[in-house]
């Protein structure tokens, strides 16, 4: 039940290396140019939603409610910092809703 995404113990989404990622620009903007981020369906502005190829292993941390993860470029400098809402993501392995 690998998926795409492993779950470590610290909440962290680590993302394989090309896989692909579905997921939504909650807050934060992404280079029209930036590589990672598939041409037809670029994320320019909140509320975007694109496919984001991963390069290398990616984590996303994880803080209060929000996924966040750094836009690196060629060179490896940040050059953005998005809040993802990992809408085609499942929870946790045994981390069900409580009812």
């Amino acid at each position: 039940e690998g998926g795409l995404v492993t779950w470590s113990d610290k909440f962290q989404l680590l993302v394989r290396p090309d896989d692909f990622l579905r997921l939504t620009v909650l807050h934060g903007s992404a280079p029209a140019t930036d590589p990672a981020f598939s041409p037809d369906e670029p994320l320019l502005t909140s509320r975007v939603l694109g496919t984001c190829r991963i390069h290398g292993q990616t984590v996303l941390t994880h803080r209060g409610e929000a996924f966040w993860m750094d836009l690196v470029d060629g060179q490896g400098s940040v050059v953005a910092e998005v809040q993802l809402g990992l809408d085609c993501m499942g929870p946790p392995s045994g981390d069900s809703a409580q009812t």
